[in-house]
């Protein structure tokens, strides 16, 4: 039977609705399709994203002890100390080798400790003699007898020959008795035997680390996500996370896991309990190490929110469709004049500063469609929006200046660090402790100071602390050949200025200036003048080449810093960063031989800007 519909209402009307009904339908679904789809791919990823940040987290915990197990294998100073240790054992009835050996002993924990780091990156460091004698260092430092052949890890450290043995979690009986708070903590032991330089077995080095700091990481992880479960295997198949006995799953069904074919899937869905619960399954491997990593997350748990979409979906789609049927009735009798006029507003629509301005040939009183009404009121918030966002982009830019800032900031260079660090060995060699003592503060302080996110800058004072620091470290290499002189009136101490911005242009004079003969003089010097301050850095060196003063005193943009001149320029945009126009840098050659550097800003700049 063919319709017949004679009004072009009911043409419209009907025409509109099985229209609108088949793009809803056929869009309805493949949305569904792909938004499930789409949903389980991102828990996926988002999983396998978790999962390879929380391996890479377990394995930074094990490089740290085996970095410590490998600096004392090839410490020859370490292995010294402790060969000479074991030759006083069963020898302490004669006072003279109870003071050697005691000394012997100091100086070893002191040792191990100053491998372990200032931070103790590790627990506890073992040693022991292949005699039954083992020297402790980290929690406790103490000797002690032991019985080698009945501790099952020594042996399979032997067996390894050298290699890395990881042992499974375990109680220290040894720690729980010195100290009753670690009696139910886990501890994991990285063992190998260390040689001497005939390649001949000298002893066995063990590092201990605490459980709950290695898998920090993941107990966060499982207590804000409670459908997540993970587990460490060795390659033993034994589990070392969980590193407690709580576990509602076995050895065996794990490794079951890792040999499925299924985790190969895209999506991973493994019923590997045989009861239809099935679980997102991601698997990572840690070859160093020799780890599996199993992560699982249950699919009921997990596709809850999308079980929630669904019925708000189809709830959605019913209300679309019924909203377009009355919509389709009400727009088929009265669309030819609304259209027309809604066509002549928006055509004469005015995008002025980004505002707009109101067409006065529309009247709201002539329009019969509420919805146009609304869509000119929508024009109207999205002028407010464009203007908000406008807003947004310029504190993106003020945002995006001080990251660069902070970029600037942070550039150092690293050949001060490798001199320092042989600095060091050198002074540690001639057993000048105190001097070693003095530049590790130095140093440390230096670290600090420089790595510090300050977008406030620093006062005065504290950059000048740390230029002095700086030449103090340069005077251990330089000694009598390095003279320097700081003069900065008490009145500057407090002005605020962006920070590590002296030191570099006193680089800039050790690195560039002191080509001629010894010795060098190096000159500080502060002054106040139409508040600004200034402050000027000389040299009794060589002095710039011509073409280095004409590129720096023009005001010429440098884009891309250059590594010959790294201190010039870091210093330079960061001052033209901050003070735009106001910033002051002046390179000059001295009559009397050398160079100064000068440069200033605004007094108030900081207290305007982060406190005003």
């Amino acid at each position: 039977m063919k319709l017949k519909l004679k009004t072009l209402r009911a043409n419209l009307f009907f025409y509109q609705v099985l229209l609108i009904g088949i793009i809803l339908l056929v869009a309805g679904a493949l949305s569904y399709i792909y938004i499930s789809r789409t949903f389980v791919k991102m828990i996926r990823i988002e999983q396998d994203s978790l999962g390879e940040s929380l391996a890479n987290s377990i394995e930074t915990e094990f490089d740290k002890m085996n970095i410590v197990s490998m600096n004392i294998c090839y410490s020859n100073l370490i292995k010294e100390m402790f060969k000479e240790y074991q030759q006083f054992n069963g020898k302490t009835e004669i006072v003279g080798s109870r003071v050697k050996k005691y000394n012997d002993q100091t100086l070893l924990f002191e040792s191990i400790l100053g491998i372990m780091g200032p931070f103790y990156h590790v627990n506890q460091v073992n040693l022991y003699t292949f005699d039954g004698f083992m020297v402790g260092s980290g929690l406790f430092n103490e000797e002690t007898k032991v019985k080698m052949e009945n501790i099952p890890k020594i042996q399979e450290a032997i067996k390894n020959d050298g290699l890395k043995y990881l042992t499974p979690p375990e109680k220290n009986s040894y720690l729980a008795n010195k100290n009753l708070q670690l009696k139910d903590n886990y501890f994991i032991s990285l063992l190998r035997v260390f040689k001497d330089q005939h390649h001949q077995n000298e002893g066995i080095v063990e590092v201990l680390q605490d459980c709950e700091k290695i898998f920090s990481a993941v107990d966060l992880q499982e207590k804000s996500k409670k459908s997540l479960k993970v587990f460490v295997l060795n390659k033993k198949g034994e589990i070392l996370y969980p590193y407690n006995e709580n576990r509602d799953i076995s050895s065996k069904e794990l490794l079951n896991i890792l040999g499925s074919e299924e985790i190969h899937d895209s999506i991973n869905f493994v019923d590997f309990k045989g009861d239809f619960s099935r679980e997102i399954v991601s698997v990572f491997h840690i070859d160093t190490y020799g780890l599996n990593i199993i992560f699982l997350q249950s699919k009921y748990n997990i596709l809850t929110p999308l079980r929630r979409f669904q019925i708000l979906f189809f709830i959605f789609l019913i209300f679309i469709t019924l909203y377009t049927i009355i919509v389709s009735y009400s727009v088929s009798a009265r669309v030819t004049l609304p259209l027309e006029k809604l066509v002549n507003f928006i055509s004469g629509l005015k995008l002025n500063n980004y505002s707009l301005e109101k067409n006065e040939n529309y009247k709201h009183s002539d329009n019969t469609f509420e919805e146009i009404d609304k869509l000119y009121n929508a024009f109207n918030r999205m002028s407010g929006k464009l203007r908000t966002s406008l807003n947004e982009l310029i504190a993106l830019k003020d945002q995006e200046a001080l990251t660069r800032l902070l970029t600037l900031q942070s550039q150092m260079n690293p050949h001060f660090l490798y001199n320092n660090l042989a600095n060091l060995s050198i002074l540690a060699e001639e057993n000048k402790n105190d001097q070693v003592v003095s530049m590790c503060r130095d140093i440390s302080f230096m670290l600090r100071y420089s790595t510090e996110k300050a977008p406030g800058g620093s006062n005065i004072l504290g950059e000048i602390e740390y230029v002095e620091t700086y030449l103090k470290c340069l005077t251990v290499r330089y000694e009598d050949d390095l003279k320097y002189k700081i003069s900065i009136p008490k009145e500057m101490n407090d002005i605020r200025i962006p920070r590590i911005l002296i030191q570099p242009l006193v680089e800039n004079c050790i690195n560039h200036g002191f080509i001629s003969e010894p010795p060098w003089e190096i000159k500080v010097e502060g002054f106040i003048n139409d508040d600004k301050w200034f402050i000027s850095v000389s040299d009794n060196g060589i002095g710039f080449p011509e073409d280095i003063l004409i590129k720096y005193n023009k005001s010429v943009p440098n884009k891309i810093l250059h590594s010959e001149h790294l201190g010039l320029e870091n210093t330079k945009q960061r001052l033209e960063l901050i003070y735009k126009n106001n910033a002051v840098f002046i390179l000059q050659n001295l009559y009397t031989g050398g160079s100064s550097v000068t440069i200033g800003g605004n007094i108030n700049y900081y207290e305007d800007r982060y406190e005003g």
